[in-house]
């Protein structure tokens, strides 16, 4: 007997950052195209399908921000390599010094 999965179980257990960056970016697209009443009843009947409206909001906006620190640490990750063949890791070790010695600059952006 096949299992199936109920869409407030997939977003709710299932979604992956990559899967919440995509659909809030298609929920952005979407905001582009329609507005006003159309936006509302959109979103109310996506929400309306989950017990916990803000339980939905929130696995979407956690995913999505997880989705962005893996980024940027991957975006990181490959500067470090570049910087660390190019340059050397004397380099990095400044670097690194710069940015815990520096006030502001881990705060900054």
């Amino acid at each position: 007997m096949d299992q199936q999965i109920s869409g407030e179980d997939l977003v709710l257990h299932a979604l992956t950052p990559v899967g919440s960056e995509i659909l809030t970016r298609k929920f952005e697209e979407m905001d582009q195209l329609i507005s006003g009443e159309d936006q509302n009843q959109f979103y109310q009947i996506f929400y309306g399908m989950f017990d916990d409206q803000s339980a939905a909001m929130d696995v979407l906006l956690n995913g999505k921000e997880l989705f962005a620190h893996q980024e940027y640490y991957d975006f990181l990750d490959e500067f470090m390599k570049v910087v660390k063949q190019n340059d050397g890791e004397k380099v990095l070790v400044q670097c690194a010094l710069i940015w815990f010695l520096v006030p502001g600059i881990r705060d900054s952006g």
